[in-house]
C-alpha cells in the first residue's frame, strides 16, 4: 500500500512540473518544505536549534527561523541542555587597536 502512494504522490509531482506549475522537482521539494515548517513550528523549533549547535547560524539568526523573540530563543536553548558560546569577530584585533589608536 505505501508504494502506491509513493507512486502516485511521484506521479503527482511529475504532473505539477509538466503542467508548469513548478519548474522542477526541487522547486516543488522546497515549496513542500516551506509549507511543512510554516505548518509545524516544533519543526521550526528543532532545525534552528540544530543549525544553532552546528554553529551554522548565530544566535539570532535561530531566534528569526525559530519565529520566537531572541529571548525565548535562548530558553529554549537552556531547556534543550544548549550551552551558548560567545564568538568574537575575527577582526576585533583591529577594532581594538583602531580605537585605542584614536584613528576610530
Amino acid at each position: 500500500m505505501a508504494a502506491k502512494n509513493i507512486d502516485m504522490i511521484e506521479m503527482q509531482i511529475d504532473a505539477l512540473v509538466k503542467a508548469g506549475y513548478y519548474h522542477s522537482i526541487s522547486d516543488i521539494t522546497k515549496s513542500a518544505f516551506r509549507v511543512l515548517l510554516e505548518s509545524k513550528s516544533d519543526l521550526k523549533v528543532a532545525s534552528a536549534v540544530e543549525l544553532y549547535k552546528m554553529g551554522k547560524i548565530s544566535l539570532s539568526r535561530g531566534a528569526e527561523i525559530a519565529g520566537v523573540s531572541l529571548e525565548e530563543f535562548k530558553e529554549i536553548l537552556a531547556d534543550r541542555g544548549v550551552v551558548r558560546t560567545l564568538s568574537p569577530s575575527p577582526d576585533i584585533d583591529d577594532n581594538v587597536a583602531r580605537i585605542l589608536e584614536g584613528t576610530d
